[in-house]
């Protein structure tokens, strides 16, 4: 997304560089919690020191993360900018479709 804006010919303020470079963290943040959560099966035979399968980081609080940070930035695109919507809710379903496929890899 950050990309797309240098790349159009359209002035943005800084706020909105700033903005979409924490959107992106947090769908970022969203994709690796998730990949852990449905991994954690798996890992604890693999990775068993990891949060989840050490049970340091229980499955509902791993989720309740998840929702905080898909939440957290499409609310604030769209509150301050909200062309970018519809590109968060793709990269979203991105993530999602990501973390399942990784899922049914044996």
């Amino acid at each position: 997304m950050l990309a797309a804006a240098v790349l159009s010919n359209v002035s943005f303020p800084a706020f909105y560089f700033v903005l979409l470079g924490l959107v992106m963290s947090f769908l970022n943040s969203v994709g690796m919690c998730l990949i852990d959560l449905v991994d954690a099966e798996i890992d604890k035979a693999s990775k068993p020191e990891r949060l989840i399968p050490a049970g340091r980081v229980s499955k509902q609080a791993a989720l309740i993360l998840i929702v905080g940070l898909l939440l957290l930035p499409l609310l604030l695109q769209y509150f301050v900018y909200q062309d970018a919507l519809f590109a968060s809710l793709l990269l979203i379903g991105l993530i999602i479709l990501l973390a399942l496929s990784i899922r049914a890899t044996p």
